[in-house]
């Protein structure tokens, strides 16, 4: 119908980046991850719930990659001299740090 099924709020409302969404079942969560301005994120992917957020590969300026779902986590990585990180997803697809 065209009707909006959902909206999410990211925590602190990040701009959107240049990476590219990817669809990923972790802990029996089917989520989209993202790599948005401030962070990379988990969104449920039934009702747009926030589920997670990990900052430690954002570098504020462009985030280009896209993440990349592997042993059920998430490896994201950006230039700048930021460097990549690696978030394991367990039960529920949150995210354990």
């Amino acid at each position: 119908t065209g009707k909006t099924a959902w909206r999410s709020v990211v925590q602190g409302q990040p701009p959107a980046a240049y990476s590219s969404m990817i669809a990923v079942d972790a802990g029996g969560v089917k989520q989209y991850v993202n790599f948005v301005h401030t962070a990379v994120v988990g969104i449920k992917a039934g009702d747009g719930k926030f589920l997670w957020a990990d900052q430690k590969s954002a570098n504020g300026t462009a985030n280009c990659s896209s993440p990349i779902f592997y042993d059920d986590g998430i490896f994201s990585a950006s230039g700048y001299g930021t460097g990549g990180a690696y978030v394991k997803l367990g039960k529920g697809g949150t995210a354990t740090f």
